[in-house]
């Protein structure tokens, strides 16, 4: 729920998809159809008592919170710690970065800070919940019967393990660099001017490597995830034994705020805000198939967060990281600089995910694909043969460059790409699906955005080649959209409507691509900084190598071939303006951002 001040409460609930609905613990429909909210009379699962309905702060887990088992990562390195009552004991005020003077008279001890920390639930704004199997049922097809963990991260500081028979908290993982921003978390300082939020936490998405037992329990269970905007590093946990976990490693990086001071992990110096969510893989060393966990360089707020603007090139960011998933250490690394495998035209940071594909399906990773701030779009060639570590990196090829100089042509790529597959004969092809858009300002109107299917059919050469650019792409929609049949260089979305633009990854299916796109609207403008602001969805859907307009169904069906509606597709509900902003326009729900 946005507020006037920047640490928002939040919650996580539990409803059930039944029969294409989404329906409450007493089985009826949880969402308003006319306006896209929960029901003012749905009672979620967990809920005791009165429904809860669209009210953040009542039932959910935040209902069944009750002695927050608390874990501390260990500033001295791995493992962790309970704090508790005895270990308060050791600590004093500066342990929770309580200021020495003018602190607020609520949480001016560290005592009163504890306890604020005890029920603290933050908003999990960008963080996707992880849910983990820890035992399967005896019959496999029961779930009820099983003991699954659900992980969310929130801007409290926290990771919160849910138990989801319940709803009751497992624990909450708290970094030792949060601790010390605990008293700003508690009492909430007031946003800054323009309404942008001064204080983040651990505002990204989490990844699980699982090994089984012979019947298909959990054995090992590590979780890996980053902090987006609260900070620069990578945390995994081992969270094997639920009742027991521990910090298992963490990598630091090169980003600082205002508040703290950047001390990088060697090799990790260009990581700056870690946006990307690990993508967890395996490659082939020498006899070892390792796994790993590859994530872009991150966000660098200095070169993004003022709208208008773009640097030649950012400081932080620009680069890709591959690390072993057990241990932590880096494997290698590509970068204009302070990497392993240096590429020159690697400019601009990398938030978005890596894609990662195994063409032949033996559980290695053969390419990875990503998209950056500069418009640029990259592949990595990989050798599943390598000797070492050195060499597991075949090639780096900037495959496609959209963006360019003035403001018009500051396009952007947040998210990670779609791949797609085709074979004709002997000709093999992978296209690369990717829309631009600027996230940290959603109400921008001034860049040209637009999506992009890039036919990569020299995927199995690492020799760089002319890129594509955007005028070798013909554009698919408008009057007189051309008749592609699939041997060129792919095709392009431009959009018309002002503002328009990709703020999520596409997705591929039955040999289509779909996407969604946001427009801002000032048409619901409201003075309240707090109140969301207004625009409109649509959804995209066409035909993969040919980009020509595809219908979509309403029966929870995708046919592989479809009729020729408006390749806009439908108009969506009334939605907010994105994923709630970032940057400039972050806090607040409104203005720049939400």
């Amino acid at each position: 729920k946005p507020e006037k001040t920047s640490v928002w409460p939040g919650n996580l609930k539990r409803y059930r998809l039944e029969d294409g609905r989404v329906v409450d613990s007493n089985g009826n429909s949880a969402l308003d159809t006319e306006t896209g909210y929960v029901r003012e009379s749905a009672k979620s699962f967990w809920t005791d008592g009165e429904p809860d309905g669209p009210d953040v702060r009542k039932g959910g887990a935040v209902g069944e919170l009750s002695d927050r088992k608390l874990i501390i990562g260990n500033a001295n390195g791995n493992g962790s710690y309970t704090l508790d009552a005895d270990k308060l004991e050791e600590m004093d005020a500066e342990d929770f970065g309580i200021p020495n003077n003018n602190a607020v008279p609520a949480f001016n001890t560290k005592e009163e800070v504890y306890q604020a920390l005890l029920t603290l639930w933050g908003d999990p704004m960008h963080a996707e919940p992880l849910l983990v199997n820890y035992k399967v049922d005896e019959d496999g097809d029961d779930a009820d019967d099983q003991v699954n963990y659900v992980f969310v991260a929130t801007n409290g500081g926290m990771l919160h393990a849910i138990d989801t028979k319940d709803g009751t908290e497992k624990f909450a993982f708290m970094p030792d660099e949060m601790l010390k921003k605990a008293y700003d978390l508690v009492r909430s300082p007031p946003l800054k001017e323009n309404n942008i939020r001064s204080l983040y936490g651990m505002d990204g998405s989490w990844v699980a490597y699982r090994t089984a037992k012979a019947n298909g329990d959990a054995d090992d269970v590590y979780i890996y995830g980053g902090m987006r905007r609260g900070g620069s590093n990578y945390y995994a946990l081992d969270v094997s034994d639920i009742n027991n976990p521990s910090l298992k490693w963490r990598i630091r990086g090169g980003w600082a705020d205002e508040s703290s001071t950047a001390n990088a992990d060697g090799g990790f110096s260009r990581l700056g805000q870690t946006w990307s969510t690990p993508t967890l893989t395996h490659v082939r060393v020498g006899d070892a198939i390792k796994p790993v966990l590859v994530f872009g360089g991150g966000y660098d707020p200095e070169g993004h967060d003022t709208a208008g603007s773009r640097p030649g090139q950012d400081s932080l960011g620009n680069a890709v990281y591959m690390v072993e998933a057990v241990s932590g250490d880096r494997l290698w690394s590509i970068g204009s600089d302070d990497a392993t495998t240096q590429v020159a035209d690697m400019k601009w940071a990398v938030p978005g995910a890596i894609t990662v594909v195994d063409l032949n399906f033996d559980g290695l990773a053969d390419y990875l694909y990503f998209g950056d701030m500069g418009g640029q779009i990259f592949r990595v060639n990989l050798n599943n043969t390598a000797g070492g570590d050195s060499d597991v990196v075949e090639g780096v090829v900037r495959l496609a460059t959209f963006g360019g100089t003035g403001t018009s042509n500051h396009r952007r790529f947040y998210e990670a790409p779609a791949i797609g597959y085709s074979r004709n004969g002997l000709r093999e092809t992978l296209y690369v699906a990717i829309g631009s858009g600027y996230r940290a300002h959603p109400l921008d109107t001034n860049t040209e955005e637009g999506f992009f299917v890039v036919a990569d059919k020299n995927f199995k050469s690492s020799e760089q080649q002319t890129p594509v650019a955007l005028g070798d792409l013909p554009r698919v929609n408008g009057a007189n959209p051309p008749s592609l049949d699939g041997s060129g260089d792919g095709w392009r979305v431009d959009f018309d409507r002002n503002g328009e633009k990709v703020m999520s990854s596409p997705t591929i299916a039955e040999g289509t691509v779909m996407f969604t796109t946001y427009v801002p609207t000032t048409a619901d403008e409201d003075p309240d900084p707090c109140v969301v602001r207004y625009g409109n969805a649509y959804a995209y859907r066409a035909g993969l190598t040919t980009g020509d307009a595809r219908s979509f169904t309403n029966d929870g069906s995708v046919p592989g071939d479809g009729g020729g509606d408006d390749d806009d597709g439908d108009d969506g509900d009334d939605g907010d303006d994105g994923d709630g902003g970032d940057g400039g326009g972050d806090g607040g729900g409104g203005g720049s951002g939400g």
